[in-house]
């Protein structure tokens, strides 16, 4: 998995799979959108996680606040810092997200990793 950076440890990367094989360079106020086929109990959104791999290959948490848009089965992947600059991050969607009705859990857990340009 890697060095971890004050204790905590991120996902197991084997768990997930890509949602993009390739990494994305976005912008240091991106927010990522993620579309659900189905609306999302906002109470399991603690299932999604960004966590930021440095260049000496620390991991490090990144405190993020996904919010449900009920209109349109959106997630936001919202944040109040800019992303940080240095290495890759990686936002991870586990299987404890659930449907509102019915508790449907997501089949696959699905990793984007990113760069800020």
């Amino acid at each position: 998995i890697g060095k971890k950076a004050n204790g905590q440890t991120p996902p197991d990367d084997s768990q997930f799979a890509d949602f993009w094989e390739a990494i994305l360079d976005k912008s240091e106020v991106w927010e990522p959108k993620i579309t659900f086929n189905m609306d999302v109990d906002a109470a399991t959104l603690n299932g999604i996680s960004v966590w930021q791999r440095t260049n000496n290959g620390d991991y490090k948490q990144v405190t993020v606040s996904p919010v449900v848009d009920t209109a349109t089965k959106v997630v936001i992947v919202r944040h109040t810092d800019p992303w940080p600059a240095e290495g890759e991050l990686t936002l991870y969607i586990d299987n404890t997200i659930r449907s509102k009705d019915g508790g449907k859990a997501l089949k696959q857990p699905v990793r984007v990793t990113f760069r800020i340009k």
